[in-house]
């Protein structure tokens, strides 16, 4: 796309250099007209693409905010799932514990 792009500016360039040489009889003025050109689509065109790659890492932060995001509910959720195995851990040694020293619990 970006070829394409400089190539039609390239042209529109000699076709502005070609006008503007016929319209003022002086081949530098339509130079500069074309270089102007040229410079204006060299500026836009590297602007339109700061700004593709700036919204590409916003969306790269999005979906990395949101990975994270998954990533600690998914941390939580087996924390609680650790902290709910040791917990029926210690209620079944409990219960073994009072099976064996029924006296203790006297």
């Amino acid at each position: 796309m970006l070829a394409l792009r400089a190539i039609w500016l390239g042209f529109l360039s000699l076709l502005l250099w070609a006008i503007v040489t016929a319209l003022t009889g002086t081949w530098w003025v339509g130079l500069l007209a074309a270089w102007a050109l040229l410079a204006y689509g060299i500026v836009t065109g590297v602007s339109r693409y700061a700004q593709q790659r700036e919204a590409q890492w916003q969306e790269v932060q999005r979906t990395y905010r949101e990975y994270l995001a998954a990533k600690a509910s998914a941390d939580a959720a087996a924390a609680e799932a650790a902290a709910a195995a040791a917990e029926a851990e210690v209620a079944q040694a409990q219960i073994r514990l009072m099976r064996e020293h029924p006296e203790l619990f006297k």
